[in-house]
């Protein structure tokens, strides 16, 4: 389903900032206008995606005459199944390593992570598709 909603688009400090009236605290930044709505879209994706897979009514969209800046994003099932996400202790909790070490497999592009209200989050389907397909067993090599 597609959703639209208007964005806001303001200069802070040298960057630009996307943030969404009916949205508190979800919001995208850049050096360029170009990367703050493509940041700023994704983080609208997320949150309408968080929503509807929690049940929350979405609100209801209202523009300025004219509005400055339309969002449009797709959310689907797919979609909200690939971004489920977890903290990284939930992580290595289901795991059954260490935080130390979900933030290694994440550095090695092992685990996949969006940003929620700005925090890095980690993707249940990373964490279960590392789950369903666990590293081999290994030693170190002798003499090292």
């Amino acid at each position: 389903m597609t959703y639209t909603y208007e964005g806001v688009i303001e200069q802070v400090d040298g960057d630009w900032l996307v943030t969404f009236p009916q949205f508190d605290g979800t919001f995208g930044g850049g050096r360029s206008i170009r990367k703050a709505c493509e940041n700023a879209a994704e983080a609208l994706r997320l949150r309408i995606a968080g929503m509807v897979d929690d049940g929350e009514p979405l609100p209801r969209a209202r523009f300025s005459r004219p509005p400055q800046a339309v969002f449009s994003v797709d959310v689907d099932e797919r979609y909200i199944q690939a971004t489920k996400t977890v903290s990284a202790k939930e992580a290595a909790e289901i795991l059954g390593i260490s935080k130390g070490r979900v933030s290694t497999l994440v550095k090695e592009g092992k685990l996949d992570t969006v940003l929620v209200d700005g925090r890095s989050r980690v993707t249940i389907a990373s964490v279960n598709e590392r789950k369903r397909n666990p590293p081999a067993p290994h030693r170190p090599r002798s003499g090292q």
